[in-house]
């Protein structure tokens, strides 16, 4: 299957690979997938690829999985809360999470879609008015939970903990959690990173934050990737370097979840995928 995947992506990639050059009648060529193709809507907020090389595709009228040739899609009729998914996350036990718009959460396994009414995890998981916006599984099977507020939880098993940030500058606001190979647990925000340690978040300072707060990604060894306004960046520690700079009518047209591997760069956004 991702050998399908590669194929489908090889005029994508030379793209990107190949030096840019200002030739008057050029267009350069970008595979863009819209519903004429086969997705269930054109406003597509998140991707993903799976262990098993499926594409994963989160669109304001349902979810589509891609195996290099077919979308299959799956709405409300399928047993999704909601049609509009902000994001994707694949767990260590090969589930295939979906965040709604609506603010609660379900997940694909084994052929199925389950949700607050077939799982009793599901209905622990609430956030009153609250959209649940980013998920991070963690080394020690604890799930983070981002939200569109000032408000992050933490659901260890047992009890889920909620954090507010009493920092105006630095707030929970649309929070992305990250853990890096050291194993300590960070949330990024448009204004601002804070590290967990002992119960407690310190704001760590650095200039480098998100085109928005959609635009992040984890990659292998921990490194965190995250588009700006001139392309794709990576951050490793403190560091931060450009990956690759990517043309204007992607970058504004409101990109936002992608997906990124050593080859490849699948971005949504507001006119379908890039």
């Amino acid at each position: 299957m991702k050998s399908n995947l590669k194929i489908a992506f090889v005029l994508f990639v030379l793209l990107l690979t190949v030096p840019v050059t200002f030739v008057r009648a050029q267009v350069p060529y970008i595979p863009h997938f819209t519903t004429k193709n086969g997705l269930p809507g054109n406003n597509c907020y998140f991707l993903m690829q799976d262990r098993k090389g499926f594409i994963w595709i989160g669109t304001d009228a349902g979810i589509s999985r891609y195996d290099g040739r077919v979308f299959e899609n799956f709405t409300v009729d399928d047993g999704l809360p909601d049609n509009q998914i902000l994001q994707i996350k694949e767990d260590r036990k090969g589930r295939i999470w979906f965040l709604a718009l609506n603010g609660q959460m379900s997940y694909y396994f084994n052929g199925q879609i389950y949700n607050a009414t077939n799982d009793p995890l599901l209905k622990k998981l609430n956030f009153n008015n609250a959209v649940i916006v980013s998920l991070l599984e963690d080394s020690k099977g604890r799930l983070w939970l981002g939200t569109n507020k000032n408000l992050l939880g933490m659901w260890d098993g047992k009890t889920l903990n909620k954090f507010v940030s009493r920092n105006y500058y630095a707030q929970f606001l649309n929070a992305y959690v990250h853990e890096g190979p050291d194993g300590v647990i960070r949330v990024y925000s448009t204004q601002a990173i804070q590290i967990f340690d002992n119960g407690k978040f310190t704001v760590e300072e650095t200039k480098d934050l998100p085109l928005s707060y959609k635009t992040f990604n984890p990659a292998p060894s921990g490194r965190i990737l995250f588009l700006k306004q001139d392309g794709l960046y990576q951050k490793i520690g403190n560091l931060t370097l450009i990956k690759q700079k990517l043309y204007d009518p992607v970058l504004k047209n409101d990109p936002g979840y992608f997906y990124s591997d050593e080859k490849e760069i699948w971005i949504s956004g507001r006119s379908g995928v890039y």
